[in-house]
């Protein structure tokens, strides 16, 4: 099958990595990928083995222009699916094809939903109006009907603890501190400082990365290489449970991306609701609120958070990859797949 994903990346490097990954998820089962991008330099930084405008491992990426507009449609056929991220279309020609094409099916992929409402709203139409053959379908990321995993082969080294990079001597506590511009890191260090580390560390490193320093696989093996993971948005959200669920049973912290009338504190709540629960993870729960400025008095929430976490830390530990492994077996893919006869 043909599979065309419209991708314009709106700030930071969130909607990039999730659209890769869900061309490499794609590729594998397997298809014909092509990835049309406004961005394309993003993609080629977090999988280096790819090059503008040939076909590696089943995925092209092009560039958005009208060549490659023109490419894409000269090379359609019957059996194509068409998915349109984050709200934004296909070039008019392009919707305008899938009109013609009675085999091709189109999808609407939203940002990860982790809110009750979005459970009964899988998979209904999500009209173009302009264009409304094929009926469109919404569809999101969600712990109910799946994630976007990506290559399963790389998701099985991450689980089985192949995955991973050099660490620093046994008695450093290695943090990845990959957070928005806001995270409240003096007021975590500050914490480190008065509470310490759990048992068996003597001092803490944070590796705070600076755009992208790593490949897509290489920053997988280093969520794996931790001992606490602080991560944003989605892709790395949704990596970190991996590495939550693998041999190493890392913890984590999610920052979601900052919306407006604070709609990241429902999806933050959202997902806590049905992971973090239970006496063992109420203190990592806390954690997060305070880290993400909710509600509480941020350095003094922090601070005791990770007081009650570090006495609890190997409970944590279980607790979440208990949690995690549950989690990850779900691909939104195969969802989308059943929904559309694919």
């Amino acid at each position: 099958m043909n599979v065309l994903i419209i991708c314009r990346v709106v700030d930071h490097f969130g909607d990039a990595g999730v659209c890769l990954r869900l061309a490499r998820g794609l590729a594998a089962r397997p298809n014909r990928v092509d990835l049309l991008i406004d961005r394309p330099e993003l993609i080629l930084a977090m999988c280096p083995s790819l090059r503008l405008g040939d076909r590696v491992d089943g995925v092209r990426v092009m560039d958005w222009s009208e060549s490659a507009v023109a490419e894409l449609y000269s090379d359609a056929t019957r059996k194509s699916l068409l998915i349109e991220t984050f709200h934004h279309e296909a070039p008019e020609p392009l919707r305008a094809l899938f009109e013609t094409l009675p085999g091709a099916a189109r999808v609407m992929l939203d940002y990860l939903a982790t809110e009750p409402w979005a459970d009964s709203m899988q998979g209904m139409s999500a009209v173009d109006r302009f264009y409304p053959r094929p009926h469109r379908h919404w569809w999101a990321p969600s712990f109910s009907k799946g994630l976007l995993l990506g290559d399963p082969a790389q998701l099985e080294r991450m689980l089985v603890g192949e995955c991973s990079v050099e660490r620093p001597a046994s008695d450093v506590f290695w943090v990845l501190g990959f957070g928005y511009a806001d995270a409240p890191w003096a007021a975590f260090e500050n914490a480190v400082k008065i509470h310490g580390l759990p048992d068996g560390f003597s001092r803490m490193q944070i590796h705070t990365p600076s755009g992208i320093e790593r490949s897509q696989d290489e920053f997988d093996a280093l969520l794996c290489s931790t001992n606490l993971n602080f991560v944003r948005g989605e892709d790395s959200f949704v990596r970190a449970h991996w590495a939550a669920a693998s041999s190493r049973s890392v913890p984590f912290v999610w920052q979601p991306y900052r919306q407006e009338n604070c709609a990241h504190a429902d999806k933050l709540g959202g997902w806590m609701d049905q992971v973090l629960v239970g006496d063992a993870l109420e203190p990592l729960r806390r954690l997060h609120l305070a880290f993400n400025r909710l509600g509480v008095q941020t350095e003094t929430e922090i601070s005791n958070a990770w007081r009650d976490c570090v006495s609890g830390w190997p409970e944590i530990c279980q607790a979440l990859a208990e949690r995690s492994r549950g989690l990850v077996q779900r691909d939104l893919l195969d969802s989308i797949y059943r929904d559309l006869s694919l």
